[in-house]
């Protein structure tokens, strides 16, 4: 959220922890009293129970995500302390255990989070970073973060695009990849991948005449149809991920101001869309496909004109929308439920919570309830009324694999609709199935899902597939099986038969290694069916140069873990391969695999390399082979280099110049260089290309944002739109400085990096090709030569290619 309004910013969310940890109120922004207006008087509706209380924090867990093997993840007494709620041997999340999890690197709140294709969960951005690892800061707002269930380790990802997440908006796609809208008012938007941990800058939103309005503030929701639904306070449209365009969904049914600093919004099982803002809601039907437009329809009044702001909506298994409204500029006071069957909003008890009864944070479970956060406990509503058969998941087949694991094949595994909603962040879509089963005494085991073929929801009978694992120590025997979908549930049971066996995971499933240098992964053996056999562990497929180690290499009845290292030689194979871990026990064979990556570190050669190593004259050679020559104008040359024997000095005036088409800035190039300022009182370029009004990039110390920078103007003109990829600190006089921009033309990227670590990459997607000297000491704006260089620079380097973190870190550590 980027604007402030009469309503505390999440009241409900801010007082969870009163009275818990006075350091933790520290870590949210605004408290406000908890509401002592009572509730109305009700009709009938579902029924409460408490959850248990959460251990370290005494009270509720805040932020409800449900993991693919049916726990519960929330945060524990910190926003980077988590916990995960296991169901009892019955089932039953009332009687089940909070269990400690690994801390993550950062304390976010207001950030994004999605579970993974794989079953990983990723937490990305916030609003508010309230704790970060050494080196980081709170501005650390583009961050990413990766929590593996089996390893119960969070891994740092790779930034986003646009130099800051965020609380941006944010929707799963049906290939498990994640659309983000890009934070502030460019109306970008970019794709993350969380199998190559690569970002894609994607289409920008529409245009209604006066532009999107609302920034990053919109509501995402996805449609059955396959689109991704963006509701702002004045604008709404849909995202076709398949043409990489956008619809406009209409005119809204009322005011364009009415929505207000927009909440979650509630996809319905028909298909609709169910949104609320201050007083007034209102039902949008999407078209057949995400490219055919959608009609809006107003509906009911909220109750008591309230407001709806910035606050958590639900779609219950029974199909009903709970949601929590408030006055103007007050706190919470009405709990209700719309009923899309009879289009009308219905007031509802809210929890008996002692410290604050209206509900924050929902979650739908797999047993049909709908899991909710108060001010005191977490509590567990079963809601009046069950799904309709037509909503329901359904299971056609399950299949063994060769890897223990095994696929069902069924129809709505994905569900029909998304779940829980805030608006921007505190996201919750659920579109993946949870397979349980069940025994002849009514046990309950929850499997591990994963591997989804879809993570959009889905209406009709066109097959859907899942892998699963059961859990370890599961008995050899028959069970029923059933398979859950946000909360709505089979209703027919599959008939499912374990023996004794045992399963591989990789964790993390995929490792990028640099040449000349090892990762590790944890290898876990589940065991089931009272299967405890010895596992001896073998790799195939390794690429030429890569070995491969187990710790132990044998995983004996005793254990459950090995620890493979891969180790890439300086010379290992460049490029991606798929390595099978094998676990053996007799002639059964079971394995997993790893999606490795070897990445070269190895910079290529330059298009163009001045060592500036000469004492004398106006010439500096190209030590590239290239004859790129370059002559230097009013500059000195000075012992005191950072690499070889000299370096050139320019005191303002000077500068050096190259002939032009060393490089073509449409297309992927670096730009590197050693430069040490002598002030930092005015914009000093380092490296630039003459356009003719502008340069084409600005590789230089930036005076308006005191940083070294890299710069890139939309095209060659003095009013072209800037895109700024800035260092995290200001830099010193006197100090050598490794400068390192890029621009790579398949990404549409610009980064820099300084001292062979990445400082920032922002979206760029109007490059344009300068045709004029490549110069070192000095810019062009307007025509006119400016941003003269006062300090030194040493070893100047160019590349027609766009060179990866490693290749600049080999390069920095190499020398420059």
């Amino acid at each position: 959220m980027i604007r402030s309004r009469s309503k505390p910013k999440k009241t409900n969310t801010q007082r969870i922890f009163l009275g818990r940890s006075r350091a933790l109120i520290l870590s949210f922004v605004t408290m406000s009293a908890i509401a002592t207006i009572a509730p109305q008087v009700h009709a009938a509706q579902g029924t409460w129970t408490a959850a248990p209380s959460e251990t370290v924090n005494g009270g509720p867990a805040f932020g409800l995500w449900l993991l693919t093997d049916g726990s519960v993840l929330s945060h524990s007494n910190a926003l980077n302390h988590w916990c995960k709620l296991v169901p009892d041997a019955n089932g039953s999340y009332a009687n089940g255990t909070w269990v400690q999890l690994a801390n993550s690197a950062y304390a976010r709140g207001g950030a994004t989070e999605h579970v993974l294709k794989d079953g990983r969960f990723l937490e990305a951005g916030g609003e508010y970073i309230y704790a970060w690892p050494t080196g980081g800061s709170s501005a650390d707002q583009n961050t990413v973060e990766i929590y593996d269930p089996v390893a119960n380790t969070w891994t740092l990802q790779a930034p986003g695009l646009a130099g800051i997440i965020g609380d941006t908006s944010s929707a799963t796609l049906a290939d498990g990849t994640l659309f983000y809208t890009n934070y502030g008012n460019n109306n970008g938007t970019q794709i993350y991948n969380p199998v190559t941990n690569t970002w894609a800058a994607k289409a920008t939103k529409p245009n209604n005449g006066s532009g999107w309005v609302g920034g990053v503030e919109e509501s995402m929701a996805s449609l059955q149809n396959g689109g991704v639904f963006a509701l702002s306070e004045q604008t709404s449209a849909v995202y076709d991920p398949a043409s990489n365009t956008w619809t406009s969904s209409g005119a809204l049914p009322f005011s364009t101001t009415s929505w207000g600093d927009i909440g979650g919004i509630a996809q319905l099982f028909d298909g609709r869309v169910f949104a609320m803002g201050i007083g007034v809601t209102g039902l949008f039907t999407p078209g057949s496909t995400p490219t055919t437009a959608g009609t809006w329809t107003a509906g009911p009044a909220l109750p008591h004109g309230n407001d709806f702001e910035d606050e958590y909506c639900v779609t219950e298994p029974n199909g009903k929308v709970m949601f929590v409204t408030y006055p103007a500029g007050g706190s919470p006071n009405s709990l209700a439920e719309f009923d899309p069957t009879t289009n009308t909003i219905t007031e509802i008890t809210p929890p008996p919570d002692t410290v604050g009864v209206y509900p924050v944070s929902y979650v739908n479970l797999p047993n049909g309830q709908v899991m909710v956060c108060c001010g005191g406990l977490d509590w567990l509503y079963t809601p009046n009324g069950a799904p309709s058969d037509s909503w329901r998941p359904t299971v056609s087949s399950v299949a063994a694999n060769s890897d223990g694991s095994y696929t069902l094949t069924g129809a709505q595994l994905s569900g029909l609709v998304n779940g829980a909603d805030e608006g921007d962040d505190m996201t919750m879509a659920q579109n993946y199935p949870i397979v349980s089963l069940t025994n002849s005494t009514g046990k309950v085991w929850y499997c591990t899902s994963y591997a989804f073929s879809t993570m959009m929801p889905k209406a009709g009978s066109a097959a859907q597939t899942c892998k699963f694992r059961v859990p370890s120590g599961l008995a050899a025997g028959a069970y029923s099986l059933y398979v859950s979908s946000v909360g709505v549930k089979s209703k027919t049971a599959y008939s499912f038969t374990t023996a004794s066996n045992y399963t591989l995971v990789s964790s993390p499933p995929n490792l990028s290694i640099n040449q000349g240098s090892n990762k590790t992964d944890l290898i876990t053996i589940t065991r089931s069916g009272g299967f405890t056999g010895s596992v001896a562990l073998t790799a195939t497929g390794l690429p030429s140069g890569v070995t491969a180690s187990f710790s132990p290499a044998t995983v004996t009845s005793s254990g459950s873990t090995s620890t493979l290292t891969l180790t890439a030689s300086s010379t290992a194979t460049v490029g991606s391969a798929t390595v099978t871990v094998n676990g053996t026990n007799g002639s059964t064979v079971h394995a997993t695999t790893i999606a490795l990556t070897i990445v070269n570190t190895a910079p290529p050669s330059p298009t163009a390399f001045w060592k500036y190593d000469e004492s004398s004259g106006t010439s500096a050679a190209d030590a590239s082979g290239n004859s790129h020559t370059g002559t230097v104008t009013g500059g000195t040359w000075t012992t005191a280099s950072k690499v070889g024997t000299h370096a050139l000095s320019l005191a303002g005036a000077g500068y050096m110049s190259a002939a032009s088409g060393v490089i073509n800035t449409s297309s992927s190039f670096t730009v590197a260089c050693w430069a040490e300022l002598n002030n930092t009182s005015a914009y000093e370029d380092f490296l630039t290309v003459d356009g003719a009004n502008v340069s084409a990039f600005y590789l230089q110390y930036n005076a308006g944002n005191g940083k070294i920078s890299f710069n890139r103007l939309a095209s060659d003109s003095v009013s072209a739109a800037s895109t700024i990829a800035a260092a995290s600190a200001a830099p010193s006089t006197g100090t050598w400085y490794h400068v390192v921009g890029v621009y790579d033309a398949t990404a549409q990227t610009i980064s820099l990096y300084i001292n062979g670590a990445l400082q920032q990459t922002a979206s760029f997607t109007t490059p344009w090709n300068g045709t004029g000297s490549l110069l070192v000491g000095r810019g062009l704006f307007s025509g006119n030569a400016t941003d003269y260089l006062n300090g030194v620079v040493d070893n100047a380097r160019v590349y027609n290619s766009a060179l990866t973190a490693a290749q600049v870190s080999t390069l920095y550590s190499s020398g420059g």
